[in-house]
């Protein structure tokens, strides 16, 4: 009888220990960043210091939408033992995204909604993943599919527009079991600005913020849709 009691109460630490069942609130949203580049070369260099709230994009030249969005895993992360003898290695409760869906709104006034046909919801094929009991960020992530780009950049005009881009992702944990995250929302305003990257005069060459030659993967975002026009230099021997 001692026996079976000391089984029970074994199978019940296993429980316990090997926390909750997965559930939409197990992988969190902890923020929407805006990537960064520098350099002649244009290179990522990590996610910005501040979390973006809203953002913006000037389809006269960009028909994409680039965030670093960092995802929190909330299940433990411990190994399972029973006597001595794991059972259940701590990778379990890893997550392992495949697909991600985006869908599209006008929220903004009627008038600036006219004429808005929202794209489709799309669903895309990606890779990421979020360690259990980490924090990992999805960078580079183009929330704008291409056929809702070219739809929204189609529709855009000067006066600005309030479009709600909403994403969730898809999944499996390293234990088999399948998940669905909650919906994130997050504002895009669209304007069309301007005639697009034109050239510049002969004997000068266009700088751009950040990564000078040239124009990085974030330029129409976010009011970074300028750049000036300056003397070609003569290399120094």
């Amino acid at each position: 009888m001692k026996s079976s009691r000391t089984l029970i109460a074994a199978l019940a630490g296993v429980v316990a220990s090997m926390g909750c069942v997965p559930d939409r609130s197990s992988i969190e949203f902890a923020g929407v960043f805006e990537p960064m580049y520098s350099g002649d070369d244009c290179a990522y260099s990590g996610p910005s210091s501040a979390a973006l709230l809203a953002g913006s994009m000037n389809t006269a030249i960009t028909i994409g939408y680039l965030l670093d969005l960092k995802l929190n895993n909330t299940l433990p992360a411990t190994n399972v033992t029973v006597g001595g003898t794991e059972i259940s290695p701590k990778t379990r409760n890893d997550f392992v995204i495949r697909e991600a869906e985006f869908s599209y709104e006008c929220k903004d006034t009627k008038e600036n909604c006219a004429g808005f046909n929202a794209p489709k919801p799309t669903i895309i094929q990606m890779a990421g993943f979020v360690p259990a009991n980490s924090t990992s960020t999805l960078g580079g992530l183009s929330v704008m599919t291409p056929e809702a780009g070219i739809a929204i950049a189609d529709w855009s005009v000067d006066v600005p527009a309030i479009i709600l881009v909403k994403m969730k992702f898809r999944g499996d944990y390293v234990s088999g079991a399948t998940h669905e995250t909650d919906t994130i929302a997050f504002p895009v305003t669209v304007y069309k600005k301007g005639a697009g990257l034109l050239p510049c005069p002969v004997d000068t060459q266009a700088k751009f913020p950040e990564c000078n030659k040239t124009p990085p993967p974030t330029f129409g975002m976010n009011g970074l849709d300028y750049y000036t026009c300056e003397p070609i230099t003569a290399p120094t021997k």
